[in-house]
């Protein structure tokens, strides 16, 4: 039994404000048409570590795909900015469902391909608020795209950090991780002040929104730090990072929440400063 029914929709005004930043335009609520759910595709790009979904487990996944988009649409902004016709579309049309090994999970989406989304689970597991958020991750991803073609505002051949893969990544990649990850913790951090047993009731969900904030913080300092992008771009992301400050500080007066945010801090910053050694001493050495 979910502690939170769809019909029930918990006032996300952070997760809006910062939706509404990241995509440069107003958004709202609506109830967008449910997308073409694909067991059959060959997913390309992506090799065979995640395989189709075993036929027997299609009704299920179905099931955990489509109330996890009905949830994430009930809290969270799931169509795309204006494009330059001044339309805006649904964010996802079609996802491709695969499976995952152990307790991983996927999302993924590109450009080339609009409203196109792969999603991939242990889906033995219950996942509907995991899952709601990776649909609203890639929700992102595709507004995001629509900011790009309209104007990008990613200094070309820009560099920076990715705390998630602890590597030099372009700067646009750095960029998206930005918006993407605040908006989906945004939107973790305020169904969970409203309701906490959300948090506790899927494994792993708790700690999982505790490792976003100390990463988003370090994309939002390697924005900076390596001018990725215009400065007006850039007041814009330091005013979501004050709303994922404040989303953070809401949900540490849960004492786990507390703890593994701590640790993935401090585990953030030493990989860092190791990035930032070890380009040092690259500059240095010529």
């Amino acid at each position: 039994m979910h502690t939170d029914p769809i019909v029930a929709q918990i006032p996300a005004e952070a997760t809006h404000q910062v939706c509404a930043l990241a995509f440069g335009a107003p958004v709202e609520l609506r109830v967008e048409p449910l997308p073409i759910i694909n067991f059959r595709s060959e997913s390309a790009g992506l090799d065979s570590t995640y395989p189709a979904v075993p036929h027997e487990e299609w009704a299920h996944a179905r099931r955990s795909v489509e109330y996890s988009f009905r949830w994430c649409r009930a809290h969270f902004p799931m169509a795309t900015p204006p494009d330059a016709s001044g339309v805006r579309r649904p964010a996802i049309d079609h996802i491709d469902v695969r499976s995952t090994p152990g307790d991983e999970f996927l999302s993924a989406s590109t450009a080339e391909v609009p409203g196109y989304v792969v999603l991939g689970a242990p889906w033995q597991m219950k996942c509907t608020y995991r899952l709601a958020s990776l649909i609203a991750h890639e929700s992102i991803h595709q507004g995001l795209f629509v900011r790009e073609a309209l104007h990008n505002p990613v200094r070309k051949g820009s560099l920076g950090y990715s705390p998630w893969r602890c590597e030099t990544r372009p700067g646009r990649g750095v960029w998206h991780a930005f918006w993407t990850f605040a908006c989906q913790f945004s939107l973790l951090a305020d169904v969970g002040t409203q309701s906490p047993a959300i948090l506790l009731e899927e494994p792993g969900l708790l700690d999982f929104a505790a490792a976003m904030p100390p990463r988003v913080e370090c994309c939002f300092d390697s924005l900076k730090q390596f001018s990725i992008v215009a400065p007006p771009e850039l007041i814009r992301c330091s005013h979501a990072m004050y709303q994922v400050r404040a989303a953070t500080d809401r949900l540490a007066t849960l004492p786990r929440f507390a703890a593994t945010l701590q640790e993935e801090a401090d585990k953030t910053d030493n990989d860092y400063q190791r990035w930032a050694e070890l380009i040092l001493g690259r500059q240095e050495g010529g």
